[in-house]
């Protein structure tokens, strides 16, 4: 998506496009849940978010979930060759999370 050699470590540490696309979902969260959190690239990785010792459980339970279908969304712009739009991702993100009773 950006030209560059093309890897997971890439995809999910360098990546412009993705890290942009992580910092809007960041926001988003941090907004709806009055919280100020931070991710560091490899615990998104991992899909590790034990470090964020202000989330209650069900708050981490969540933030898993949603950081999955943050890196689903990219890949998939990656493999389709398109564009990302953050708004559609938004979109899409609070369709599932009313499917999963998530809101």
């Amino acid at each position: 998506m950006c030209n560059e050699l093309d890897s997971i470590e890439h995809t999910f540490l360098d990546c412009p496009g993705f890290l942009k696309l992580l910092d809007a979902f960041l926001q988003w969260f941090n907004n709806r849940h009055s919280t100020v959190l931070t991710i560091s690239p490899y615990d998104l990785i991992l899909n590790q978010v034990s470090t964020s010792r202000q989330l209650s459980f069900h708050l981490k339970k969540k933030l898993r979930l949603l950081l999955l279908q943050v890196k689903h969304y990219f890949y998939t712009c990656k493999a389709l060759q398109t564009s990302i739009n953050c708004y559609e991702f938004f979109y899409k993100l609070t369709l599932q999370c009313k499917v999963e009773k998530l809101l």
